[in-house]
């Protein structure tokens, strides 16, 4: 979103040099306000100083037609080198042939996040869902392809990086995916390497946490110590909802 307050700071920076307005202080005053004023810095410079491992979520824009029109090329290659650190890097192919174009789900292209935020967060995941016929969300995709590279969701970049970053691997039968390899966790797939979600619980089974207890200091110290914590939002006015089998409103 557009940030209001720095665009004014911009437009009067550009009135006061247009005036020819020569004025140190006036200077220092307007670099400080920008500072001040621009929360994606100051969301990149507290993910820097962050002791926790970072990840951010992303989308990818499955189709041209869905998103309603195109996009140029060298945005697409930009965006997708913005991720290629969080790419899959090893692929193992036990029939020893590479396999056809249809054995990924292929991506248009990713929506990411600023290049400030993700240059500062250790990785990005996806968090893309495909609901079946119905409209229940029952699996979970573990691998998207778009160009020339397959990308991890959201959900296993976590995992990853909570077990200290073991080698992660896409191992690839002659019929399709066959599993996802972390380490010494083996995650069988079908053959698009989707897994069925084991649901624990309708919503808020996991503990839910208001950010304003956060900000205010009511959260007993220590209670997100060595545990994966998701921030996102769970109002329903923000239609970030999904039909799940536990809840016909599960926050996405």
């Amino acid at each position: 979103d557009e940030n209001n307050n720095l665009a004014f700071i911009n437009e009067l920076e550009s009135k006061i040099k247009s005036l020819n307005v020569e004025n140190k202080s006036l200077d220092r005053f307007i670099d400080d306000s920008k500072i001040v004023a621009d929360n994606d810095l100051a969301l990149a410079n507290s993910l820097k100083r962050s002791k926790a491992k970072v990840v951010l979520g992303y989308f990818f824009h499955m189709s041209q037609e869905g998103l309603g029109y195109e996009i140029e090329k060298d945005t697409i290659d930009a965006k997708l080198a913005q991720i290629s650190e969080s790419k899959y890097s090893i692929i193992q192919f036990s029939a020893g042939e590479h396999p056809d174009e249809e054995t990924f789900f292929d991506a248009y292209a990713p929506e990411t996040n600023l290049p400030i935020l993700t240059d500062t967060a250790d990785s990005s995941g996806y968090f893309n869902m495909f609901p079946d016929f119905d409209g229940v969300v029952r699996w979970i995709p573990f691998i998207i392809k778009s160009g020339d590279e397959i990308f991890p969701p959201l959900s296993m970049q976590s995992i990853w990086h909570y077990l200290d970053n073991p080698p992660l691997i896409v191992k690839v039968a002659e019929y399709g995916v066959e599993a996802i390899q972390i380490g010494d966790i083996r995650i069988p797939t079908d053959e698009k390497g989707r897994m069925m979600i084991n649901y624990l619980g309708p919503p808020k089974t996991f503990p839910h946490y208001p950010i304003s207890d956060i900000i205010n200091n009511r959260i007993p110290k220590g209670e997100f110590k060595d545990k994966i914590v998701l921030v996102g939002a769970t109002a329903i006015g923000i239609y970030d909802m999904r039909n799940a089998p536990f809840s016909p409103v599960y926050p996405g």
